[in-house]
């Protein structure tokens, strides 16, 4: 009687075991990329580069992070634990006290939750922790570059131009900020100041279709024209599908006196338009 009660709580602990196993393997994606989320900077038009603290501290996955366990609130259950059932929200904490464990630099931490409150639109909470970043170290561009970001946004534009000045000065070959310290020339009138950030971050970057885009847009408010135009045809290189950049050729061509061709960059557009609703 003793060996079959022990059989059938052997065969028990197999299914359930197998049960668990088959949990951790189907993991629901969502939640998935929920742990993965940490960090992952927008900037919408624009892509600033992750750095990595030291590798003890963090792993990197592309330009994600996911912090070792100590960071998480919320608790595992025990061994098998089907990580969708935990609350998503945990994964999205900056526990400050626990990366600061881990020897992540105290103004890295505020950094990240600068990051992390300007891609969920916090621009005010981001200029606060990264107030703090660079109170503690100020010598780091990125921490400028977002601080600008968010100046920008919420339309401070002068207080974002010196700190992209600032981010530059750290870092001179820095493409993306020459582009975001144009945008802002051309949100100020200042288009020929714009154009020339806009040749800068091509020059450190040949491939910014952004770049080439928002030059084009510059140069047409100018009335250059012909070199709108040259600028769309790189955007239309660098991205076949670009939708917009055909519109704003085909644009620029009507204002250059060239109907063919823009009547050409219009159907273009539309058939691009036309195949993404499909």
């Amino acid at each position: 009687m003793v060996k079959k009660v022990f059989f059938v709580f052997a065969v028990f602990l197999i299914f359930s075991c197998s049960r668990k196993e088959g949990e951790l393997q189907t993991l629901d994606p969502v939640a998935e990329a929920e742990v993965l989320a940490l960090s992952d900077p927008e900037i919408e038009e624009e892509e600033i580069p992750v750095d990595s603290e030291p590798e003890s501290s963090a792993v990197s996955s592309g330009n994600r992070y996911i912090m070792d366990f100590p960071q998480l609130s919320g608790s595992f259950s025990g061994p098998g634990v089907n990580l969708a059932e935990l609350n998503p929200a945990n994964y999205q904490l900056i526990n400050r006290e626990a990366m600061e464990g881990m020897g992540m630099s105290p103004w890295y931490v505020a950094y990240l939750a600068g990051q992390k409150l300007y891609q969920e639109g916090n621009n005010a909470g981001a200029i606060d922790e990264l107030n703090r970043a660079i109170s503690l170290n100020a010598d780091y561009a990125n921490a400028y570059v977002y601080r600008g970001n968010a100046q920008r946004k919420m339309g401070n534009l002068s207080r974002a131009l010196d700190d992209y000045n600032r981010a530059l000065t750290l870092d001179s070959s820095y493409a993306e900020v020459y582009n975001y310290r144009g945008f802002v020339q051309a949100q100020r009138g200042e288009l020929r100041l714009a154009v020339a950030d806009y040749t800068q971050a091509i020059r450190y970057r040949a491939d910014y279709a952004d770049a080439y885009f928002n030059r084009a847009h510059a140069h047409a408010k100018l009335g250059n024209w012909d070199l709108s135009i040259n600028d769309y045809t790189q955007v239309i290189r660098l991205e076949p599908d670009n939708a917009i950049a055909y519109n704003e050729r085909g644009h620029a061509w009507f204002d250059y006196g060239n109907k063919a061709n823009a009547a050409r960059d219009y159907e273009a557009a539309d058939r691009l338009l036309m195949r993404g609703r499909d």
